[in-house]
């Protein structure tokens, strides 16, 4: 009777560590007062700490107490190669602000801003998150101009680039 009353638990253990569905999900939008974009960003734990781990960075215990000190620092570099936005065919200089665990303790929220921007000029965006690690990834992306008008993308292997013009 034992075994059981235990198996139940055993696969309850699981549930907040694999999921079968791989999304993440950017807010672009621009802060007039601040003239900037602010980018907010949604990322499953294990799937960037399993990116990470793909290019060469250490076990960083993302999102617990023992995540390492440099565990920033591997995100940054790693978002650096994945998201990257152009306005008039520029490359646009994001900075890091920092990042939150989610509620549910499986996603970091992480917050990205381009200082000194304009909102008018077309801007293009790409986001190949994930994209080395599963054939089935989707980046569900947002952007608004900072007068209420949004724009939003589904972003997959053969689609991961976009001019966003607000006319």
């Amino acid at each position: 009777m034992k075994i059981f009353l235990l198996l139940p638990l055993l696969f309850l253990s699981d549930i907040g560590t694999v999921h079968d569905f791989h999304v993440s999900r950017t807010r672009i939008e621009y802060g007039a007062e601040q003239s900037e974009w602010q980018i907010t960003l949604h990322l499953f734990i294990d799937d960037l700490e399993l990116a990470l781990e793909e290019k060469g960075s250490p076990k960083l215990y993302l999102g617990t107490k023992r995540e390492s000190a440099e565990a920033n620092q591997y995100i940054q570099s790693y978002l650096e190669q994945y998201v990257k936005l152009f306005a008039d065919d520029e490359a646009l200089e994001w900075q890091w602000l920092g990042k939150e665990v989610s509620e549910d303790l499986t996603a970091f929220w992480i917050y990205l801003y381009v200082p000194e921007a304009n909102a008018k000029a077309p801007l293009r965006v790409r986001n190949k998150i994930f994209f080395d690690l599963y054939d089935d990834q989707q980046n569900m992306i947002q952007v608004a101009d900072g007068s209420g008008r949004t724009k939003s993308y589904l972003f997959h292997q053969d689609y991961w680039d976009q001019l966003v013009t607000f006319e």
